[in-house]
């Protein structure tokens, strides 16, 4: 990517050197941009750097999963907001993506969706976006344009590969089967494809529908409940150590459930709970940029 935009400048810089005055316009266009992705670049690479020594997991791949709140239309508004603000995150460091699974709300929006990210780290430099994430804004679903205050769940879990040594015992779980919902008409599934997973233990109950078939939906299904068996796995011994010498209450950052607040009105603001970190670059954030949000949690920057 970066050297494409490099290419673009030079190109530029060539007409410009024939007294195109435009072609220096757009040269100075290109090379802020090019500057812009380099320094996203270097916060995720130093974001990946600093996550990867604080879990036995963080370089494996991850799923994420999102599910809107209390609130109807707005909620799942929201919830759909957070999904493309991910995906455009990992087109832009090209980190490849698979949604596993995506259950459409009543409106524009989703109730809830779950997507792998295909790279390495990618568990480390997402793990502690899991939380609650809140919405602030003028709804368009409300005639009297009231302000409304929105919540959206994210859960990021180790994707763990079919090759791994931790396996789950088929005793252990019960798979049901069902039909997947849809719009209806000839686009309506017909056959029970849908997969819901119960690890009878725990308790932990995964679900994918995306596929349409099953074979696919299971496997899915499976890598989730696997990943999320993982996690508390991880959960259970840092509890374990923490009963022994007790809770590192600097470190302490992270436990509360909410992760971040979006304000979209009456002021436009992004105030990160667990970092203290503010911005103003509220449509940036949204739209996936997303570097300098994710380089501070892994940093563990104090509250102010």
């Amino acid at each position: 990517m970066a050297l494409r935009g490099l290419d673009d400048a030079r190109s530029f810089l060539v007409i410009a050197g024939e007294g195109d005055s435009e072609a220096l316009a757009c040269a100075d266009e290109a090379l802020t941009r090019l500057e812009k992705a380099l320094a996203r670049l270097d916060e995720t690479q130093s974001a990946q750097t600093a996550g990867t020594c604080r879990s036995p997991y963080s370089a494996l791949p991850a799923i994420i999963s999102i599910h809107a709140g209390a609130g109807g239309l707005e909620a799942e508004a929201w919830a759909a907001m957070l999904l493309r603000m991910y995906l455009r995150f990992c087109r832009r460091q090209e980190l490849s993506t698979e949604i596993i699974d995506q259950h459409e709300g009543d409106g524009r929006g989703i109730k809830r969706a779950s997507f792998a990210i295909a790279a390495n780290d990618a568990y480390g430099l997402f793990k502690n976006e899991a939380g609650i994430h809140r919405l602030s804004r003028i709804s368009p679903f409300d005639s009297c344009a009231r302000r409304h205050t929105s919540f959206a769940a994210v859960a990021v879990i180790p994707d763990v590969a079919e090759t791994s040594e931790f396996e789950v015992a088929e005793a252990e779980i019960r798979i049901d089967t069902f039909r997947a919902g849809g719009r209806g008409g000839q686009h309506m599934q017909k056959t029970d494809s849908a997969v819901r997973v119960k690890h009878l233990p725990t308790g932990i109950t995964v679900v994918c529908r995306n596929e349409r078939s099953q074979y696919q939906n299971k496997k899915f299904a499976l890598r989730m409940l696997k990943g999320r068996l993982l996690q508390l796995k991880e959960r259970e011994t840092k509890n374990a150590i923490e009963s022994a010498i007790g809770p590192k209450v600097a470190a302490g950052f992270g436990n509360e459930m909410l992760v971040r607040s979006y304000t979209l009105s009456p002021q436009r603001l992004i105030r990160d709970h667990r970092t203290g970190i503010k911005t103003a670059r509220v449509e940036d954030v949204l739209d996936g940029d997303l570097g300098e949000i994710l380089s501070g949690a892994l940093r563990l920057i104090p509250k102010p």
